[in-house]
């Protein structure tokens, strides 16, 4: 079975959904970078169950970023 090189792109369905959804929350302003602990709570349901669902993934995607 061949592995997809760029499975996180076909991942991402709705690129920005969780920013925006966090914008009208008014929790995220601008372009800064989503605060852990608001991510955490969206990520535990706090903000409906699609919301969760890309706050998941936003931190598993996080924990992909390779430090150089």
């Amino acid at each position: 079975m061949a592995r997809r090189k760029f499975w996180i792109k076909d991942a991402l369905k709705k690129p920005g959904s969780l920013r925006a959804r966090l914008k009208e929350l008014r929790l995220v302003k601008g372009d800064e970078p989503i605060p852990a602990r608001v991510l955490q709570r969206a990520a535990k349901g706090e903000f409906g169950p699609k919301t969760q669902k890309r706050a998941v993934l936003a931190r598993t995607l996080r924990s992909f970023h390779r430090k150089r």
